[in-house]
């Protein structure tokens, strides 16, 4: 229940995200040139960040419970091609990590405070490798992995920071689509923090992906990375919105402090406001929630190390290392090749 994990989200774009002091050491082949402008994030008024002059743009600052702000910005190349994102809406969500009551995939009961779920900590590499394969499994007819020639990650290894720990990853794939080869590439950095923001509850450990991305075309790509790395440099929290959240975390506190006494009814009308503002906010998206929720359970499946399948006696079978599934003697085979003519394949 703890307020300032799922804050997290928001502030980390601001004191590490990429294009910070890596940026220098990364900053290769030829970038953007063609002038920024600086778009103010208008669901919250939380943030401004620069943008390609002449490219489009959308999202902002979501706020989804008193302490639950992701940040997810959608920019387009003027020709459509180039597609890059800054955050992301689905899966920045806090994650808290298993115990004795909760096994992994478990929501979070968090009422007011957010949303989150239960799974264990990922690396930055970790959750890059398993972010991109499930954000661009519905443009890319196929994923080639390869090297990533305009790294954004400094290394991969766990770092402390104060109070917390933290990782960075990258993946980049060839990415194969029907309007042509494309560069996907996505950054994660994972940060786990322990904290006991009030006394009346127990301290809780939790960890918070932070995450940047873009599908282009390979002649675009060098461009595409250059950009990334400004969205680093660029964003910046508005002092306001840091006061207006200074007041949501007081009163967030307080609906913690009554929801864990079971007094909510007695300051239902008081939260009744902020619950509607939370519930408009959310609500332009809504529209494709069930095709998002729909990609958002494969991506738990894929924190799980599961697959679904179209075989009723086999829903979800485990990962494994290769593409074919098969039953042989009611036991299921991690295999690319049949490993017996008996065998059966599933998909």
């Amino acid at each position: 229940m703890r307020l300032t994990r799922a804050v997290i989200s928001l502030s980390l774009l601001f004191v590490a995200s990429p294009g910070g002091p890596a940026s220098t050491l990364y900053a290769q082949g030829a970038g953007w040139s063609g002038g920024w402008i600086r778009m103010e994030d208008s669901l919250e008024h939380a943030f401004t960040l620069d943008v390609p002059r002449g490219w489009t743009w959308s999202g902002g600052a979501y706020r989804l419970g008193y302490g639950d702000i992701r940040v997810m910005v959608d920019v387009w190349s003027p020709d459509g091609k180039t597609n890059l994102r800054f955050g992301d809406l689905w899966y920045s969500q806090s994650f808290a990590l298993p115990n004795q009551y909760h096994r992994e995939g478990d929501s979070q009961d968090l009422g007011a405070i957010g949303q989150g779920i239960y799974a264990a900590y990922r690396t930055g590499q970790q959750f890059a490798e398993l972010y991109a394969h499930d954000s661009f499994r519905g443009a890319c007819k196929s994923l080639t992995p390869q090297k990533t020639n305009l790294p954004l990650a400094r290394d991969t290894a766990m770092h402390r920071q104060g109070s917390s720990q933290y990782s960075e990853g990258e993946v980049t794939f060839q990415c194969e689509t029907p309007k042509g080869p494309r560069i996907a590439y996505a950054y994660a950095k994972t940060t786990m923090t322990t904290s006991q923001a009030l006394s009346e509850l127990p301290a809780t450990t939790g960890w918070t992906p932070l995450l940047v991305s873009y599908l282009a075309p390979p002649d675009q790509q060098s461009v595409a990375a250059s950009i990334v790395r400004h969205f680093g440099e660029s964003f910046k929290v508005l002092p306001k919105w840091t006061q207006y959240q200074s007041e949501m975390d007081r009163q967030g506190t307080g609906y913690a402090i009554a929801r864990a006494k079971q007094r909510l009814t007695q300051q239902q009308e008081q939260f009744s406001s902020f619950t509607q503002r939370m519930n408009d906010q959310v609500s332009h998206f809504q529209q494709g929630q069930s095709r998002q929720q729909a990609q958002v359970g494969g991506f738990l499946q894929a924190l799980n190390g599961v697959v679904p399948t179209n075989d009723a006696g086999h829903p979800l079978v485990d990962q494994g290392t290769h593409q074919g599934k098969w039953v042989c003697g009611g036991q299921v085979v991690d295999s690319d090749l049949a490993p017996d003519p008996s065998c059966r394949q599933i998909k």
